[in-house]
């Protein structure tokens, strides 16, 4: 790096190549060597530093050598920009970032509902001023945000992850200290705990065993597989491995989110016969409706077929870790809820066994 002076001028520039921003031409502003020198050094700290995002920003003019200098003077530095990001307002950031947000459709859609609420219950309660900047967010009383809220703890968490999700893309990475400090003021709801099916495999059988003959291999292969009739009716022929016994499942919310399950042998001529599906999601739901009725199960819903796998595995004593690979979730505390009734059943064993050997010794001393 050189510093040279003005044509035509007693003040000092600065001209370098950094790779990843380009040629930076600026001024430094002074007419004295040493501080020239001294100010030369401060850029030589960003590039080493590799702050490209600040350099990007010193030479765009958004950044004079005098805030530079500044910060260095007061061991920000390589905040320095991050500072200048968070003053961007925070609507014109989010409306921006929305439309790439997510891989999945559906994931962006939730990101847009979400944003909506935010803004409508943070100018609600005067915690989001209509010229709110991304600083902001770490000004906001989140309490009384969800306090006022409105709508179920669930919506109130996916605004958390979508305001999460912005910032990790928004500031680069998941561990920036912005980012820390906003979702550290910002507190998860409690959600209601989802329903679980109560019905034995019996009754599961009663229904299918009153569907069409038609329609009964769809449903066996979406309880055996673990799967909802979305899911289901994208499982193509090229999908299955009679070989392994085995069947690819594609996520609905990602292209790129796909399990293997495997069929135990005595089920594979089920899901030969259900895939591909030959039925449409509407005949699919109309037929499982009718089936529950007139097999008196009418709790039994079509969804629950996605959970039937996991809760009878569990209740086998299927550990969560297993049921998480099955179920193609990303954490075992998701499929715990699968595993409770068996723990429980295998507590309540466990304390009869041990009060009946009671009660006999007790009789027997009692003799």
């Amino acid at each position: 790096m050189t510093i040279r002076r003005v044509p035509g001028s007693k003040t000092w520039r600065v001209r370098r190549y950094v790779p990843g921003v380009g040629s930076i031409e600026r001024t430094l502003k002074t007419i004295k060597k040493g501080e020239a020198r001294y100010r030369e050094g401060v850029v030589v700290k960003l590039i080493k530093a590799g702050a490209l995002e600040t350099l990007r920003l010193f030479k765009a003019g958004t950044l004079q050598i005098e805030d530079l200098v500044d910060a260095d003077r007061h061991g920000r530095l390589e905040q320095v920009a991050d500072n200048i990001r968070l003053q961007r307002p925070l609507a014109e950031a989010i409306d921006g970032w929305l439309p790439q947000s997510a891989p999945a459709k559906q994931s962006r859609r939730r990101y847009e509902t979400s944003w909506k609420r935010f803004q409508k219950v943070g100018h609600a309660t005067k915690q989001l001023p209509a010229d709110a900047t991304i600083y902001h967010l770490a000004r906001i009383d989140y309490h009384k945000m969800r306090h006022h809220w409105g709508t179920s703890g669930s919506d109130w968490n996916k605004a958390r992850a979508m305001i999460s999700s912005f910032l990790t893309t928004y500031l680069g990475h998941l561990h920036h200290p912005f980012r820390l400090q906003v979702m550290g003021r910002l507190p998860a709801a409690r959600e209601k705990k989802g329903r679980m099916p109560q019905e034995t495999p019996e009754d599961f059988w009663s229904v299918v065993m009153a569907a069409p003959g038609h329609a009964q291999a769809s449903y066996v292969a979406m309880a055996v597989l673990g799967v909802g009739p979305k899911e289901y009716l994208g499982i193509r022929q090229r999908d299955l491995n009679a070989d392994q016994l085995t069947v690819v499942v594609n996520g609905t919310k990602s292209e790129h989110r796909q399990r293997v399950v495997a069929v135990d042998e005595r089920f594979w001529g089920w899901i030969e016969r259900a895939v591909p599906s030959k039925l449409q999601y509407r005949w699919l739901g109309v037929y499982w409706n009718r089936a529950r009725e007139k097999a008196k199960c009418p709790e039994l819903r079509m969804y629950d077929l996605r959970h039937l796998s996991a809760q009878y595995a569990g209740d086998r004593g299927v550990t969560d870790r297993d049921l998480t690979i099955h179920l193609g979730h990303s954490n075992p505390k998701m499929t715990h809820v699968y595993s409770r009734r068996g723990i429980a059943r295998g507590i309540a064993k466990a304390i009869a066994d041990s009060l009946e050997e009671g009660q006999v010794r007790g009789q027997v001393r009692g003799q």
